[in-house]
């Protein structure tokens, strides 16, 4: 899938294929950087400030991918990696995330998109649940036939927790976990954080 994929924020592949052994391998190319969980880890969350230029750039890389008919399935802040990132500067630095510095990774439990619109099935075994709880659509949670609605859902999670520095949903149980994602409607980042101001326009998406 990643293969087709050509874009300043999606990291680039280089080559694949099968070892002599039987191990198949990628080729990509070297990220020198940290990935937004660890930013997240560090900073607690980011001021809308920061995080913008960051949003910009995920989607723009998701918004590609979905162009070639890819779904990724598993965006979350571990795949999402920052670089030429000083974590050191100021909250509300504008150009804590440097320009074309984020790249989209991992597209290991990736979808192609059917051109009638069904999915490939030689990519995935139907009724399968593939994705981080903690980021994963509805759709998913239930092991049913995604399409790009549920990366967008994702993005939604990971921008909510960048902004707030905590996800919608929490629970010590998996089941309950996901099922708060299939019954519960996420509420919105005001609601999260009520100490903190947001747009009103950031906080509608």
């Amino acid at each position: 899938a990643v293969s087709s994929l050509h874009h300043t924020n999606i990291i680039s592949l280089f080559d694949f294929g099968v070892m002599p052994d039987g191990q198949p391998y990628i080729v990509t190319e070297f990220l020198d950087g940290i990935t937004l969980a660890e930013l997240i880890r560090k900073r607690g969350h980011l001021t809308v400030k920061e995080a913008l230029p960051l949003m910009k750039q995920v989607c723009e890389g998701v918004s590609e991918a979905h162009k070639n008919r890819v779904i990724h399935r598993d965006l979350k802040p571990d795949n999402i990696v920052l670089q030429d990132v000083d974590v050191n500067k100021p909250p509300n630095s504008k150009d804590l995330i440097g320009h074309n510095s984020v790249r989209v990774v991992d597209f290991g439990v990736a979808k192609m998109w059917g051109e009638a619109g069904g999915q490939s099935a030689s990519l995935t075994l139907e009724g399968k649940v593939c994705g981080s709880p903690g980021y994963m659509s509805p759709e998913q949670c239930k092991g049913a036939d995604v399409d790009l609605r549920s990366d967008i859902y994702s993005l939604g999670v990971v921008f909510s927790e960048v902004l707030t520095g905590q996800r919608p949903f929490a629970a010590d149980d998996l089941m309950a976990f996901m099922l708060m994602h299939v019954n519960k409607e996420a509420p919105s980042i005001g609601a999260m954080s009520p100490n903190m101001t947001f747009p009103p326009g950031l906080s509608n998406v």
